[in-house]
C-alpha cells in the first residue's frame, strides 16, 4: 500500500518535464538526453522523409521524437488525430496533411476566404454540440470542445454571465465577452435576424 511519502508530487513532474524540454529547445541535449544533436539529423534517423521535414513549419521539429507515428498510422482524410506529445507539434502538422481538408494547399489555407469558411463550419459544429447558450459555444470555439465539455458542468453553466466569469482562461473569457457584446450591438443596430447564427 502506497504512503504519502511514496507518491510523486504532480508539480515536481511538471517541473521536471518543463526543465527537460527547455534544455531540448535550447539545443543543449537531444532525444532522451543523448547529447547535442541536430533535429533534422535525428528525424531522418528515426524515419522521417526529407519531404516531411520540409513540409512542417520552421521550428516545429525539436528533434525529440522516438519514431515517426504518421508513417505507420495509415491516416485517412477526415480522421481525428490526438497528439499527446510535449514537443512543438511536428507530428500534428504532418498528420494534418494526411487527414486535413482534401484539396487544400498551404496557400489556400492561408487565404481569408478559406479561413472564413472553415471557421464558420467549426462554429456551426460547436453550435450543434453546445448550443443554444452562446458563451458555452464561444468557449468551445476558442478553447476547444474538450475544455467546453468540462466547463459545461460548472454550477454556473445555466447563467451565461456567471458562466463567462467562471471561464478559467483569460484569453477565452475575454473572447467570449467581446463576441457576446458585439452580438448584442449588432442586434441593437440591425435586429435579431442580423445576429442569428446559421445552423445548417
Amino acid at each position: 500500500m502506497a504512503t504519502n511519502e511514496n507518491l510523486v508530487n504532480p508539480q515536481q513532474i511538471r517541473e521536471a518535464v518543463k526543465k527537460d524540454y527547455t534544455r531540448v529547445v535550447e539545443r543543449s541535449s537531444g532525444c532522451c538526453g543523448s547529447g547535442p544533436t541536430q533535429p533534422e539529423e535525428t528525424a531522418r534517423r528515426i524515419g522521417y522523409s526529407d519531404e516531411e521535414l520540409q513540409s512542417a513549419p520552421e521550428g516545429s521539429n525539436l528533434g525529440v521524437g522516438c519514431g515517426n507515428p504518421t508513417a505507420i498510422a495509415s491516416l485517412r482524410p477526415g480522421e481525428a488525430v490526438l497528439d499527446l506529445g510535449s514537443g512543438a507539434g511536428f507530428d500534428a502538422f504532418l498528420a494534418a496533411r494526411a487527414v486535413g481538408p482534401a484539396g487544400f494547399t498551404r496557400e489556400s489555407l492561408e487565404s481569408a476566404e478559406v479561413n472564413l469558411h472553415l471557421g464558420a463550419r467549426f462554429l456551426r459544429d460547436m453550435l450543434g454540440r453546445f448550443g443554444p447558450e452562446l458563451p458555452l459555444v464561444l468557449s468551445a470555439y476558442n478553447a476547444g470542445p474538450t475544455r467546453a465539455n468540462r466547463w459545461k458542468n460548472f454550477a454556473q453553466a445555466d447563467d451565461p454571465i456567471r458562466f463567462t466569469e467562471r471561464i478559467p482562461f483569460n484569453e477565452t473569457r475575454g473572447y467570449v465577452k467581446n463576441v457576446t457584446r458585439n452580438v448584442a450591438l449588432y442586434r441593437a443596430l440591425y435586429g435579431d435576424a442580423a445576429a442569428t447564427p446559421v445552423t445548417q
